[in-house]
């Protein structure tokens, strides 16, 4: 239980940054 809720936790914020970092580099090409 508690390595799946950090491991959910982990994943959802490694999506966040990873689409946030993806938004701003194709904001900063355009």
């Amino acid at each position: 239980m508690g390595a799946l809720a950090f491991y959910t936790v982990t994943g959802i914020i490694y999506s966040e940054s990873a689409l946030a970092i993806t938004h701003f580099t194709f904001t900063a090409e355009r």
